[in-house]
């Protein structure tokens, strides 16, 4: 039987994460949500939606335009995206040098991605100038869902087995191509074999005739912040070379790479 305090806890956990779904559904709007509206895309009910919606504007990361009644972000989130930007500035400044190697090196087009919740996000990159039209409209995406690409999985499989599996339990995976794995246990197994070789692949998971191999990049305590991944036509990255002497060049460019930004351990594979 769970105690009063759990109850409490969890009751907290609960409201923490509605007021991110809240967060989330505002930032995709640049003129603002109305009460029901954001309930709707939400699932939330409208008195506990204008109750959090009340504590997020009184602590500034809502606002309410007093004349339409619409919500939206308020500049209280400036403050933590100033602070996050400062972090991907570093991050990108020390990642760029390696970047441009294996740019240079396997002549595919090269990324450098960072996690947020289930999917991945576009720190840096490095174009191939004949990228096709469909990975060009992948690429200019600033985000991306991590199971369905290399570098989110390589990031899943260095990260706490429980804290992929909530993701991956708790979020959608949607089906974009024939080849997509849509089952978390599947998912899992590519993790643990991303895990034991230092590099992931993924083969027309996303996009049709593309695909992409990634390896992590840790910073000083271990944690797998980022990846870095190779990426282009299938047929091309074949003639190349097979995937498992890019993932080689760019696993051993990423524990360089981490190094660079405070890393001390040795390779974990």
């Amino acid at each position: 039987m769970r105690t009063g305090t759990e109850k409490t806890v969890s009751r907290g956990v609960e409201s923490v994460a509605r007021a991110v779904d809240l967060l989330e559904a505002l930032s995709e709007e640049d003129d603002g949500v109305g009460l029901v509206e954001l309930g709707r895309r939400t699932g939330l009910h409208p008195s506990t939606t204008h109750r959090l919606l009340a504590t997020l504007t009184a602590s500034g990361y809502v606002r309410r335009d007093p004349e339409s009644g619409l919500y939206a972000l308020g500049y209280g989130t400036l403050k933590l995206s100033a602070i996050v930007e400062r972090r991907s500035c570093r991050l990108r400044e020390a990642m760029r040098p390696y970047l441009r190697r294996i740019h240079a090196v396997s002549g595919q087009t090269i990324n450098l991605y960072g996690m947020a919740g289930a999917h991945i996000v576009l720190l840096d990159q490095i174009l191939d100038n004949e990228l096709n039209s469909a990975m060009a409209s992948r690429s200019s995406s600033r985000e991306l869902p991590a199971h369905a690409t290399a570098a989110g999985r390589v990031i899943f499989a260095f990260t706490a087995p429980v804290e992929v599996e909530k993701k991956l339990n708790t979020t959608y995976l949607t089906s974009f191509t024939r080849r997509t794995l849509t089952n978390p246990r599947n998912l899992l197994e590519r993790c643990d074999e991303a895990r034991g070789q230092g590099w992931a692949v993924c083969r027309e998971e996303l996009v049709d005739s593309i695909s992409c191999v990634a390896a992590p990049v840790f910073d000083r305590t271990g944690t797998a912040i980022a990846a870095m991944c190779v990426s282009g036509p299938t047929r091309r990255l074949q003639r190349v070379a097979a995937a498992e002497e890019i993932g080689e060049l760019i696993g051993r460019a990423g524990i360089e790479a981490s190094r660079e930004i405070g890393y001390v351990g040795q390779s974990p594979w």
